[in-house]
């Protein structure tokens, strides 16, 4: 298994701050996004895949949030799109 595979789809940002990176994977489709921080020293790759690896659960959250607004009403209304923040 190729560990890449499970990035392809996903955009990936490495934004080094101190002695840690910060990583932020973003689905594209959605506009859904996962940040972690880590250690400078951790290998990219490791530090992407667990972005992503967050980006998916948060993705399922939302599949499934959605999957259970079907068919009955919601007694709360839907949270609104969140952007990031532009420093």
């Amino acid at each position: 298994m190729n560990p890449d595979q499970d990035l392809e789809g996903f955009l990936v940002e490495f934004t080094p701050v101190g002695s840690s990176v910060k990583v932020c994977a973003v689905d594209p489709l959605t506009g859904l996004e996962a940040v972690i921080v880590g250690s400078s020293l951790t290998p990219s790759h490791l530090l992407a895949n667990a972005a992503v690896r967050k980006l998916k659960a948060l993705l399922g959250r939302a599949d499934a949030a959605a999957d259970a607004g079907q068919g009955e009403e919601r007694s709360m209304p839907a949270a609104p799109a969140r952007r990031g923040l532009i420093v």
